[in-house]
């Protein structure tokens, strides 16, 4: 520590010394040594925030009495895993592993008797699946009013038992109009008041709302985030929805109760916690009151919480984060693990397209990021077309994965006119053979548990356009379509029989583990295209969007080859180096350099 934090810590434990090692010696000595070793940090976060108010160390004493409430509540088993992670050179990273799988389900997917669910865990880790990550409702930041903390805990002790982690979602940036917080509020308490953006009139939301129209004339989202509440006798900041209102993170106390939140979810048992709204949660006057540096403080400031009371909870960033630069907000100092919705998306434009480079020119630039973090990237759902048919199109055996749980999932037998490569590959559906890449692509692939909108077949096997966010008709029609249960227990396992195969492969190659990875260029404009690097060896997989045989060019295989020849890993085929690859219809390829091949997972 330098003087000033030194100073700021003697005196603040010299105040609680007295208060709290009486009440608790042992705990009180074990947790001071851990706040010694990141006070520092948490100080400059807190003072960068709120070190012009003149109650700040007040608040700040309060923020470290909370701390050591929520750390004495954490149980031995999880003090245990946090010992584990500390002990361990990479810490809490399980998502720089293979074998890093993840789902996304309502929880009613493991609610219900112990035995069953137990059962459905057990499927999934025997896939592969290592990470559940559970989903909340809409517009509320207390997520135990969605989900008890009984039901988490016994989700996490049963995940915990098959070494796999459990995640969830904390709404940060607002709450329902009839949480606790916002009835408070409504009911005259000044205190809860101020943890709102509430104005008696006009003025100051013009003054904000000129800031947020410049921003809209630049690209950005400018409609009037202010409704008017006759409760509070103002106007209240509502970006999503009148119902939800924002949060006023200029107050430390809203940040203090925040805080608790999110140590409560983590001494639930949640390895990962996903924060939403984000990039919402700081305001100033004169900007679009979106992605300011005081969001990134913010989180990185609710980081420092985790690393001290609950080192193995890793912190995501929601799919908003950094409004189209994503990139903005991985940090290993905030968020590890990030979603990264822009992928997916390209992906589908390049397939209706069937070019590759309107993706290489948004999307590439912001995919790269620091080696010690990953993306989180969302597998499509599609509604399968009923019938087969016209949308059936050839795909790698890699893509294939296995045969389909309907008789419409089924492939086909090339046909005699296109040949199967020269590894034997047969034919599937445009959809396997697209999630096959972003499988490649993804740090965290993650499997959906609704089908995505958008992504029904078309004739020809081009993926149909859809809204941005599908209209609510059609999404309920392709709901229905995928078979969604409540629980998106059927979709699950229709992705899982469709992507067998490339999962498999996936699981066993620690190519997969750490590293970096680059969308780039195969040498043709209709073939996806990722390098993954890692001291374990280098991947190149390739995704034909080509309704013909399309061939890799020599000098893209030398390029990566070295020298070498490659093994197509979700085959086993030998491919040399030296003469152009052939890529069938549709078809995929994860080529690993041969002479770095890295050895199988155990």
């Amino acid at each position: 520590m330098n003087r000033e934090p030194e100073t700021t810590w003697s005196r603040i434990v010299g105040e609680l010394d007295a208060e709290l090692s009486n009440a608790s010696p042992l705990e009180w000595e074990a947790f001071r040594a851990r706040l010694a070793k990141r006070f520092s940090d948490l100080l400059t976060l807190q003072l960068e925030l709120y070190g012009k108010r003149y109650d700040f160390y007040w608040h700040f004493l309060k923020l470290i009495r909370s701390l050591f409430d929520a750390w004495r509540a954490r149980g031995d088993e999880l003090r245990e895993r946090d010992a584990r992670c500390e002990r361990t050179p990479n810490g809490a990273a399980w998502f720089r592993t293979p074998d890093n799988l993840g789902l996304s389900a309502d929880s009613a997917a493991f609610e219900g008797e112990a035995a069953e669910v137990g059962r459905r865990l057990e499927e999934l880790r025997a896939v592969g699946v290592r990470y559940v990550h559970v989903t909340a409702g809409a517009g509320d930041a207390s997520s135990e009013e969605v989900r008890s903390a009984e039901v988490l805990q016994r989700l996490a002790t049963e995940l915990h038992a098959r070494e796999m982690v459990l995640g969830a979602d904390l709404v940060v940036a607002w709450t329902s109009d009839s949480h606790p917080w916002a009835e408070a509020a409504q009911a005259g308490d000044p205190v809860f008041r101020d943890s709102y953006w509430v104005f008696p009139e006009r003025t100051m939301p013009e003054r904000f709302v000129a800031g947020i129209r410049e921003r809209a004339e630049q690209g950005g989202a400018g409609q009037d985030p202010f409704c008017f509440v006759p409760e509070l006798s103002g106007w209240v900041w509502a970006t999503a929805g009148r119902h939800c209102w924002d949060l006023n993170y200029s107050d430390p106390a809203v940040f203090r109760r925040m805080g608790r939140k999110l140590l409560a979810l983590a001494n639930s048992g949640c390895d990962v916690i996903k924060l939403l709204g984000i990039p919402y949660v700081w305001k100033e006057v004169g900007t679009g009151c979106v992605n300011l540096p005081g969001a990134h403080v913010v989180a990185r400031a609710f980081n420092a919480l985790v690393r001290i009371v609950s080192p193995a909870t890793l912190l995501r960033a929601d799919g908003s984060a950094g409004a189209g630069e994503p990139a903005r907000y991985v940090d290993p100092r905030a968020f590890c693990i990030a979603d990264y919705p822009l992928l997916p998306k390209a992906v589908k434009e390049a397939a209706k397209d069937r070019d590759v480079r309107k993706l290489r020119s948004t999307v590439a630039p912001s995919f790269a990021i620091p080696s010690e973090c990953a993306w989180v990237v969302e597998l499509p759902v599609a509604a399968p077309e009923g019938s087969g048919g016209p949308d059936r199109v050839a795909s790698g055996a890699g893509a294939s994965g296995g045969a389909g749980s309907g008789q419409a999932d089924r492939v086909a037998a090339p046909a005699a006119s296109e040949p199967a490569g020269r590894d034997g590959r047969a034919e599937g559906t445009i959809h396997t053979a697209l999630c096959t890449f972003l499988l490649a692509a993804a740090g965290v692939p993650l499997l959906p548990g609704r089908p995505a909108p958008g992504w029904t077949h078309g004739e020809g096997g081009d993926v149909e356009a859809g809204g941005e966010n599908g209209d609510a008709a059609g999404g309920e029609k392709e709901r229905a379509a995928a078979g969604f249960d409540g629980t998106g227990w059927r979709v699950t396992h229709r992705l899982l029989d469709e992507l067998r195969q490339a999962i498999a492969a996936r699981r066993r190659s620690i190519v997969f583990a750490g590293g970096v990875a680059e969308l780039t260029d195969a040498g043709t404009d209709g073939v996806l295209a990722v390098l993954r690097r890692s001291s374990s060896g280098v991947l190149l997989a390739l995704t034909n969007l080509l309704p013909k045989h399309t061939e890799i060019p020599v000098e893209v295989l030398a390029r990566h080859a070295h020298g070498g020849s490659f093994v197509e890993e979700l085959s086993g085929a030998e491919v040399p180096a030296e003469r152009p690859y052939a890529l069938p219809p549709y078809g995929s390829a994860w080529l690993v350099r041969s002479g770095s091949r890295p050895e199988e997972v155990r």
